[in-house]
């Protein structure tokens, strides 16, 4: 007695085949394009995050300070002197450091003397002291790309002055960062076959702090 008996055809199965490898590449591409902007959204929270720290300690620390002269060498130099405290900080062309020999990228460090931004000190590289590091080192490698600040109100009666501080901080890749006509620091296109769009970032920012002990 014959059993008629019922399979796949060498068609249906290449079908079959090649619709698993679609659904399997199209989830290989969804997870790889999850993860990438994963990894581009924890860029910029710790860049978002390390200036939060920054702007809270610009803003405490010189409303505990009199009033300063803005020294634009200084600032060239990677320092603002405010007076109880220094901030030092490394920019792209000039690596300021401890005296263990890291690389400094924004701290603090007490100097009532404002010896670090006397002619002679600028020139010098190497901070001694106890550096406290404000832009801590992450999964991310942050640097300050330009820094300026600019007085803005002045209240000779209450001994008070205000101040516009800008920052453009950024990730330190420095192969996926061009620099515009204008000197500014910024991310290459996606185009551009060295960019980086999930590990490069910068952003600017601007906080206004009042220096006078009130």
């Amino acid at each position: 007695m014959s059993r008629n008996r019922s399979g796949f055809t060498l068609v249906e199965l290449m079908l079959s085949m090649s619709f698993i490898s679609v659904m399997l590449m199209a989830i290989a591409l969804c997870v790889i394009q999850i993860s990438t902007i994963y990894s581009r959204g924890e860029t910029v929270r710790q860049l978002n995050q390390a200036m939060r720290v920054v702007a809270t300690d610009l803003e405490n620390t010189t409303a505990i300070s009199h009033p300063f002269d803005v020294s634009a060498a200084a600032i060239n130099a990677g320092r603002l002197c405010m007076g109880s405290f220094t901030y030092v900080w490394s920019t792209p062309t000039r690596t300021n450091t401890v005296s263990g020999g890291s690389a400094i990228r924004f701290g603090r460090v007490s100097d009532p003397a404002r010896s670090l931004c006397n002619a002679g000190s600028l020139s010098t590289t190497t901070i001694s002291g106890d550096v406290i590091e404000l832009m801590e080192a992450g999964d991310r490698t942050l640097m300050v790309h330009s820094f300026s600040i600019t007085p803005v109100i002045a209240e000779s009666a209450a001994e008070q002055r205000m101040y516009s501080i800008t920052m453009l901080v950024g990730t330190n890749n420095t192969a996926a960062i061009e620099t515009t006509a204008d000197d500014v620091a910024v991310c290459r296109s996606p185009s551009d076959a060295s960019a980086d769009f999930t590990y490069c970032a910068i952003n600017e920012f601007t906080i206004t702090v009042r220096a006078g002990i009130r």
